[in-house]
């Protein structure tokens, strides 16, 4: 896990990266996350990119058009990621939020998918856990609900 990882060669920083395996495929597998603190926030005149947050004095991005900034941005920069992009994907928590507090930015459905409130994170696996996921010594994914990255067996941590 990386936190407040810096994007090369910009001042961007992403709030953490996970590295882990894919339960399912068993490849790489990277999630860019992105937190906000935010409770309310509204669409700033129906723009999907802007969004207005209760109490702040600026318009912000979109969280979900931020972290995909940063994916995009990790997967032109980075090698590794030419020929496999999908094992690097994006999630926007807003640990704060409810759905109803962040109705205006769950609309759209392209911009929902990498979007999680607190709500939605009780109420299913997240996109993070369906990306990475510990085993158990057997090989098999624990039904605990957790939802920690093990390391790539070839990794030196």
């Amino acid at each position: 896990m990386l936190l407040e990882h810096r994007l090369p060669l910009t001042s961007k920083r992403t709030d953490a990266i996970l590295a882990g395996v894919h339960p399912r495929t068993g490849k790489h597998s990277y999630v860019v996350v992105e937190l906000k603190q935010w409770s309310q926030a509204n669409l700033w005149e129906d723009n999907d990119a802007l969004v207005e947050v209760d109490g702040a004095r600026y318009l912000s991005s979109h969280p979900s058009t931020q972290v995909a900034g940063y994916v995009q941005y990790l997967r032109d920069f980075a090698r590794a990621f030419e020929y496999t992009p999908d094992e690097l994907q994006g999630v926007a928590y807003l640990h704060n939020a409810t759905d109803f507090g962040v109705s205006d930015l769950l609309a759209s459905r392209e911009l929902a998918q990498a979007l999680s409130s607190r709500e939605r994170a009780a109420a299913s696996s997240s996109s993070t856990c369906s990306r990475s996921s510990p085993r158990t010594p057997r090989g098999q994914v624990p039904r605990t609900g957790s939802c920690v990255p093990r390391p790539h067996p070839r990794s030196n941590s």
